[in-house]
């Protein structure tokens, strides 16, 4: 099976004033930035293992090793649409209300998906 590995950012778009983007990057020499989807101002990833109690339990990057059996894995965006009056209040990622300027005015969406890796048993 090959081994796919793709490189992920959250950078200005210079074609919209600034706003941010998520941006992909591929690991072959020749590949370029490219960006996927525009207005991201967050992303975070959660791994999901097994757990003591035959649970999965969610984990950050820094709590994974190279030896852990990631079963799963769970994506939340942050997406910030276009200025508006009354822009409704919303929560991020965590669940905190987001205070960030860079969000203000503009109403605030996050998509969550979460992917079972192929490889993993059970």
């Amino acid at each position: 099976m090959p081994h796919i590995d793709s490189e992920f950012t959250i950078a200005a778009d210079p074609t919209d004033g600034g706003r941010l983007a998520l941006y992909c990057k591929g690991t072959k020499p020749t590949s370029h930035k490219q960006q996927v989807i525009a207005g991201v101002d967050d992303m975070q990833l959660l791994y999901a293992v097994d757990g003591l109690d035959g649970h999965l339990q969610w984990r950050t990057a820094n709590d994974i090793t190279a030896a852990t059996p990631v079963r799963a894995i769970g994506v939340c965006l942050q997406l910030s649409g276009e200025r508006q009056q009354n822009a409704p209040g919303a929560l991020d990622c965590q669940g905190a209300p987001i205070t960030a300027p860079k969000s203000a005015g503009r109403a605030v969406r996050l998509a969550r998906a979460i992917f079972r890796l192929r490889h993993a048993a059970g």
